[in-house]
């Protein structure tokens, strides 16, 4: 994954999770992933609907001060709450968000 956007390799990272526990891969989409750029501090559900997204649930996993996706990814697979977003069946989609040390990661059920 060496060059690839951090985005790009979070993604990666999560379904390679799913894939070891037995869940369908996410797929990217880039409303979600509007909204975990623009606005993780307003509430994830009314952000998510905010950019177009129809969701009825909607979760939020976040990082700070991590150097890389995949120190972020397993400080997430070590807490139980980020552990269960990352591995839900019911998502289909999610958005991921990198700025600098700063990870953020939008899922959400569409109706």
């Amino acid at each position: 994954m060496r060059g690839a956007i951090p985005a790009a390799i979070v993604l990666a990272l999560v379904n390679h999770q799913r894939a070891a526990h037995h869940e369908r891969p996410l797929r990217s989409d880039a409303r979600l992933a509007a909204a975990a750029r623009d606005c993780p501090e307003l509430g994830v559900l009314p952000c998510v609907r905010r950019h177009g997204y129809s969701a009825v649930v909607a979760a939020e996993n976040t990082a700070w001060g991590y150097a890389t996706a995949a120190v972020a990814m397993r400080a997430w697979m070590a807490s139980s709450e980020h552990r269960a977003n990352i591995l839900d069946p019911s998502w289909r989609a999610t958005g991921v968000a990198v700025s600098g040390r700063r990870y953020v990661q939008v899922f959400a059920v569409p109706p």
